[in-house]
């Protein structure tokens, strides 16, 4: 019997050590890198909290100031017939706070997903304008959801941050309306262009 309590009690030791150190092999060899990645993942969520931010508050210029760089570019998306069509570029500081204004009142977005990145090597040609992204080169993307009264939607914002950690590039893509719908392209605000 006593040998049999010992041998339960090795097994149990083994298995508890190799299950130890599974755990320790799903971590990082290096520590340094894991505080790294955390430091830039709470950096681009603290980002796209100011940018909904200014925008549920539509734009108040001193919350738009904290969310986006002086150069930033926001590429909006089309739905309906022009899903995945680029519709307008919003430039700068102005353009973006004259783009919030437009929202109206009832309207609230809101994040409905985990910030994850796409790739460690940026997408975005070289010849488009607006500042550089950050040296880690990220591209963060993270779900939406935005309702009022009787409506929901959602979409996808990708968006890279400049170095001072404001976004210096952000592409605003909703999912499509349900049943469909046809949009028209929207003049130009601020310094806008198509």
């Amino acid at each position: 019997m006593d040998a049999m309590r010992r041998s339960r009690s090795c097994a149990c030791t083994t298995i508890e050590k190799k299950s130890i150190e599974d755990d320790r092999d799903e971590l990082s060899s290096d520590p340094r890198r894991d505080i790294a990645n955390r430091m830039r993942l709470s950096r681009y969520e603290s980002a796209i909290r100011r940018w909904v931010d200014a925008l549920n508050e539509r734009g108040a210029r001193v919350l738009v100031e904290a969310a986006v760089h002086p150069e930033v570019r926001v590429e909006r998306y089309g739905f309906g017939d022009n899903l995945g069509h680029l519709m307008q570029v919003i430039q700068g500081t102005s353009g973006v706070t004259e783009w919030f204004g437009l929202t109206p009142k009832s309207v609230q977005f809101e994040i409905a997903g985990p910030v994850v990145f796409e790739s460690l090597e940026s997408s975005r040609s070289s010849g488009q304008e607006g500042p550089q992204g950050s040296d880690d080169g990220s591209i963060a993307r993270v779900r939406y959801q935005v309702s009022t009264v009787g409506f929901a939607n959602g979409g996808t914002w990708r968006y890279e941050l400049a170095d001072d950690d404001r976004i210096a590039w952000l592409a605003h893509r909703p999912d499509d309306l349900p049943g469909g719908s046809h949009q028209e392209r929207r003049p130009s605000t601020g310094s806008n262009s198509e």
